[in-house]
């Protein structure tokens, strides 16, 4: 893989990281090189290899179609085929 290739790969993985982290968030176009910096070293270093798979993400939402949608977004975003979502729910 070239220079330019493996550049536009690690843009390329960042911005969807970035996204698949707050899908409502200000778009990755729009942000300056401070916000994107981390995302980019993190990009890189998943694509050399030195961290295979990202750590676990909690968040809360309404229902389970939206926690299911959200943990295979973010697989997605992370290059994985398999995610897992567990179930907190409290039953009332």
């Amino acid at each position: 893989m070239t220079r330019a290739e493996t550049q536009r790969s690690v843009e390329k993985l960042a911005q969807t990281l970035y996204e698949a982290s707050d899908p409502n968030g200000p778009p990755w176009v729009k942000r300056g090189r401070v916000v994107r910096e981390p995302w980019l070293e993190l990009a890189r270093d998943r694509i050399e290899g030195e961290e295979a798979v990202g750590k676990p993400e909690t968040f809360l939402v309404d229902t389970k179609e939206e926690a299911r949608q959200r943990a295979k977004d973010l697989a997605r975003g992370l290059g994985l085929k398999t995610y897992r979502v567990v179930d907190k729910t409290l039953a009332v």
